[in-house]
């Protein structure tokens, strides 16, 4: 009967003396370590493997994507807005913002527009509309 043995039966575990009992721990302790390596190296090459994989997926879509990005440059079209609509501009973003947030118009006073770059996705913009309508 192997050491590994002897250490699966409860009733012979209190028989054994101290210096078996420490081996076969230290057996099982290995034994442990070892097979959970192997599972963590495993899950490591699958993990790369899928990386791998994906990122061949992501170069093909990605040249789909500059030839279209490219294609929608050349029909934008751009006007020049003229310098009278600012008071109009300004009422309509009040008018948005009191909307937005169910306050009289009244109560919203513009200060300053200027025009940003946005690069938020839409998810980001969701997020950011549902925590605002939370707090208010």
């Amino acid at each position: 009967m192997t050491l590994l043995e002897k250490f699966a039966d409860p009733t012979i575990i209190q028989t054994m003396p101290f210096g078996d009992k420490m081996m076969a721990s230290f057996y099982v302790a290995i034994l442990g370590m070892g097979v959970t390596f192997l599972a963590l190296v495993i899950l490591w090459g699958v993990i790369t493997l899928l990386s791998t994989v994906v990122a061949g997926f992501e170069k093909k879509d990605k040249n789909i994507k500059v030839v279209k990005e490219t294609t929608k440059a050349k029909e934008v079209v751009t006007e020049d807005i003229p310098k009278g609509d600012d008071l109009e501009l300004v009422a309509v973003i009040a008018a948005a913002i009191a909307a937005a947030t169910n306050q009289p118009v009244s109560q919203i006073f513009v200060k300053n527009i200027r025009r940003t770059t946005d690069s938020a996705t839409a998810w980001k913009k969701s997020g950011i509309a549902s925590q605002m309508s939370s707090r208010m």
